[in-house]
């Protein structure tokens, strides 16, 4: 999106408020714009994105690019060479050992469970080794 095209947007979608509310409704846009962004670059650093999330990385960080937010366009740019290392195999995915039964659920989830296997999965018996937990 070009600069224009971002007012444009803004107008549209916010001009009928008054000035006090407008400018507060571009800024919860921006934050949850942020939060959409972190997120992202957050999955690019565990795995490759898909299409459609690089598509709405690249649409959020023009929002960025247009408030000026350098933090957040390098943290774009690192997510997308992780994006790209994972996409060549240059990344080698170890895994913890989860320590607690919350860890093995998003260790489940991580590996293509679904959210209800997972909770299946651990209410039918997995056990914490304290051992391990205790040399932390």
């Amino acid at each position: 999106m070009q600069q224009e095209e971002i007012v444009e947007f803004f107008n549209k979608r916010f001009g009928h408020l008054s000035e006090s509310e407008r400018v507060q409704a571009i800024g919860n846009f921006m934050g949850t714009n942020l939060m959409d962004l972190h997120d992202l670059c957050d999955v690019a650093n565990k795995r490759a994105l898909r299409p459609d999330e690089l598509q709405e990385g690249d649409e959020l960080i023009a929002f960025e690019l247009w408030a000026n937010n350098t933090a957040a366009v390098d943290s774009w740019r690192d997510a997308k060479r992780k994006h790209r290392e994972h996409s060549a195999g240059m990344v080698k995915q170890v895994p913890k050992k989860p320590k607690t039964i919350r860890a093995f659920e998003d260790f489940l989830r991580d590996a293509g469970y679904s959210r209800a296997e997972a909770k299946s999965i651990c209410s039918l018996g997995f056990k914490p080794d304290r051992w391990d937990a205790d040399r932390d």
